[in-house]
């Protein structure tokens, strides 16, 4: 369902990539955001009251990576162009040129 990652077609995203991709942004943006508030005094939070939760950020903007990507290559590939009613692939859209072969 899937495909591999790095298939070299380009229309296609890893879901573990992206994953972790969004999973470690948003475990960096939540650290630096309580180091931050810590330093300025507003937020009475310890370290591994942080670490949990950046553990649980990690997991669910990992999961939503996943599945953003595992969508959005299920749409890629089940979904034609709706210029190309073509099967083999001569139509301009599918061939990725501006016009008929």
């Amino acid at each position: 369902m899937l495909g591999k990652c790095g298939n070299g077609s380009g229309r296609t995203l890893c879901p573990v990539s992206l994953g972790l991709a969004v999973g470690i942004t948003a475990t960096l943006a939540l650290i630096l955001w309580v180091a931050w508030a810590m330093y300025q005094g507003e937020a009475d939070i310890s370290w591994s009251a942080t670490a949990l939760k950046a553990l649980a950020v990690f997991v669910k903007s990992f999961l939503f990576g996943f599945v953003v990507a595992a969508i959005y290559d299920c749409i890629v590939s089940r979904c034609k162009c709706v210029c190309c009613k073509c099967k083999d692939g001569s139509c301009a859209c599918c061939n990725g040129k501006g016009s008929k072969k």
